[in-house]
């Protein structure tokens, strides 16, 4: 029968570091987000509001899996309520158990978690059904708990069929950028490949640049980031040879970016930002078929982007996923019904 280790020190996951990269290249459909870097530079920037779970599954004497969970606040009908969920910044990412077997270390997991005191009002485990083919529905459901499942949000994956295209190397192979000129206008993409440690002041440059596209942005649609978080996402999938980043420039002037994570000839989407129209279609729009077209001639296989493909027709086939939240609730706990009846007792007052 699996046991169960629960550990709350981010500290503590060091110890493990190669046996979690194991399991990382043993589960398929992983990315960026299912690393230990990705936990750790996820964790620096909110351990202040947040608590964290990492459930290990031990079979036999070894690591058979690995679920990294965090507990955090999250707004609800009745009021903020502690939200057992995944470490992730947006609805559409990619994210689960960890290792060549996901479905026994989920249903453990959660056995565990059932089992256990709880810490926390809601358990709440996004899904996307092409990678989890049933796996949370049904470990809800043999860990007992008591569940409803809504679609949350949608991702749109494009796929790309082999074609040939030609591109212009830069002289930068260790970043793999790759320019496209017309007139005034540039195309970049900058695609680590391996472990990279080098050329991190060059980085961060654009990556600073890119933050103040995002913060002002209209097309921005994740949640707020801070520009150390930001930054440290960017530095940190270039040294894992895992960022793809797409510039879009006018001139000199930056003026639409497409953050995105790469692994295996899949790209996920992490952000995007971009300046007020310059262009017949959005600066946006242009950068994001220009990558696309760009992926065709890499021969990359998906992209997952977070938004529908917009004045890209033609370019791959383009699918519509939903992501489904699986949630269970305790009960109400009184605190957040204190918070409703607040909000009720005050609201006459304040409209007066």
């Amino acid at each position: 029968m699996p046991q169960v280790v629960e550990i709350n020190a981010i500290e503590h996951l060091e110890s493990i570091r190669l046996r979690w990269t194991s399991l990382f290249y043993d589960t398929r459909g992983t990315s960026f987000f299912h690393t230990l870097d990705w936990l750790q530079v996820y964790w620096q920037h909110h351990r202040d509001h947040q608590r964290l779970k990492v459930l290990l599954v031990h079979r036999d004497g070894n690591v058979l899996g690995i679920l990294p969970l965090v507990v955090r606040k999250e707004r609800t009908d009745p009021g903020f309520a502690e939200t057992l969920t995944y470490p992730m910044i947006h609805r559409q990412q990619f994210l689960g158990p960890i290792g060549r077997n996901p479905t026994a270390t989920l249903i453990a997991s959660l056995r565990f978690l059932a089992r256990e005191r709880r810490d926390w009002d809601i358990l709440a485990l996004p899904s996307i059904g092409e990678s989890d083919h049933g796996r949370t529905q049904n470990a809800m459901r043999l860990a007992e708990f008591q569940h409803n499942a809504a679609a949350d949000a949608s991702i749109f994956k494009t796929s790309f069929a082999a074609s040939r295209g030609s591109c212009i190397l830069d002289a930068e192979p260790r970043l793999g950028e790759i320019h496209a000129t017309d007139e005034r206008q540039t195309f970049t993409r900058i695609r680590s490949v391996g472990n990279n440690y080098g050329q991190e002041e060059a980085l961060d440059g654009i990556a600073n640049a890119c933050f103040e596209l995002f913060k002002d942005s209209p097309a921005a649609s994740t949640p707020p980031l801070s520009r150390g978080f930001f930054c440290a996402m960017i530095h940190t999938a270039h040294r894992l040879g895992m960022l793809d980043l797409n510039l879009l420039r006018d001139g000199k002037d930056l003026v639409a970016f497409a953050f995105n994570v790469h692994l295996n000839g899949e790209l996920r989407q992490v952000c995007v930002g971009e300046y007020p129209s310059r262009f017949g279609t959005t600066a946006g729009q242009h950068l994001e078929s220009r990558m696309l077209q760009d992926s065709i001639t890499r021969r990359d296989k998906c992209f997952y982007g977070i938004a529908r493909p917009e004045g890209s027709s033609g370019i791959g086939s383009t699918e519509k996923l939903p992501v489904v939240r699986y949630e269970h609730r305790e009960f109400i706990p009184l605190r957040v019904r204190l918070e409703q009846l607040s909000r009720r007792l005050l609201s006459p007052l304040t409209r007066v």
